[in-house]
């Protein structure tokens, strides 16, 4: 693809500088945007493709507060982008949007339906997603509109980005759930980073996962990482975090609790096939390195492979 405008707009984060990053090596022209007010510039400026990223994972309640106002950006801007001939936009989006349930099988295909409460919080990104293909008219192009995308990323190795594993590994002290190890995918940064240049780059709708190759337990996760581990059982944990979280002493609810007691791992096979995405490395790769670059516990106990 030959030198193309590029917009990333909504939560300005390491992931979307990452993105911003890896686009701009490739020659393309990008601009980082807080917001849509500035995508209104001369027709021959307007950026041609967009990367939306209304949220990030992190559940803290003054996030979660804006939700409705940031599902309004979203319209603007896709409103925007169908007025003014953008040829492509992605959703960055977040594989919880399966839900957790002990009903999940391994390794989770687009076509799976959400397992998701209709009260839980993280429905946000299935609500972002359905904004993004309406506008659109489906999931599938319109003849005046642009090819919708959305992107559903696994936990991402950047605390920035708030994920409640990654959350987790990066604590002084992890509080696991007693009784419980799923297995988890983490995405390193420049991973996640390029399955949403893939996005962009490409004209295929619909939704896509994103994940690394690979799993790893999250007790071996927590061993490595996390010198203090505290199991506490679910009976407690859900409740008391629940009152902490409304009291605004944690961002992690309650709820978010059963992401490490069942948790969900998702096949990425769809990607690679029609957005060519490859991550370089997988899940225990992307850990231990992640671990070395900060410095943090203990990398060699991770084990290159675990059993999916």
């Amino acid at each position: 693809m030959s030198t193309t405008r590029i917009a990333i707009v909504g939560s300005i984060s390491a992931l979307a500088r990452e993105t911003a990053e890896a686009l701009r090596r490739r020659g393309h022209v990008v601009s980082l945007l807080e917001s849509s007010q500035n995508l209104e510039s001369p027709a021959d400026e307007h950026p041609v493709r967009l990367i939306c990223m209304p949220f990030t994972p992190s559940m803290g309640d003054r996030l979660l507060a804006k939700k409705e106002s940031t599902l309004s950006l979203l319209r603007s801007v896709l409103d925007w982008a169908r007025d003014a001939g953008v040829a492509r936009v992605v959703l960055r989006s977040h594989a919880v949007a399966y839900g957790t349930s002990m009903k999940n099988p391994g390794l989770l295909e687009e076509g799976r339906i959400t397992l998701l409460p209709k009260t839980s919080l993280d429905r946000r990104w299935l609500e972002a997603e359905d904004v993004l293909f309406n506008h659109a008219g489906a999931k599938t192009p319109t003849k005046n509109g642009f090819s919708p995308a959305a992107v559903r990323l696994t936990s991402v190795l950047a605390p920035e980005e708030g994920d409640l594993v990654t959350r987790m590994i990066t604590g002084r002290v992890a509080v696991p759930m007693a009784g419980y190890d799923p297995e988890v995918q983490f995405l390193s940064l420049a991973d996640a980073a390029e399955a949403l240049v893939c996005g962009v780059l490409s004209d295929s709708p619909g939704v896509f996962n994103a994940s690394q190759q690979g799993t790893v337990p999250i007790r071996a996760a927590l061993k490595a990482s996390v010198s203090l581990r505290i199991p506490v059982n679910g009976v407690l944990q859900k409740p008391v975090r629940s009152l902490l979280w409304k009291a605004r002493l944690t961002d992690v609810p309650g709820e978010a609790m059963d992401g490490i007691k069942y948790n969900w791992t998702v096949s990425n096979e769809r990607a690679n096939q029609v957005l060519g995405f490859t991550p370089r490395l997988t899940s225990p790769q992307a850990l231990k390195d992640f671990m070395k670059r900060t410095g943090r516990g203990r990398p060699d106990r991770i084990k290159e492979d675990y059993d999916e």
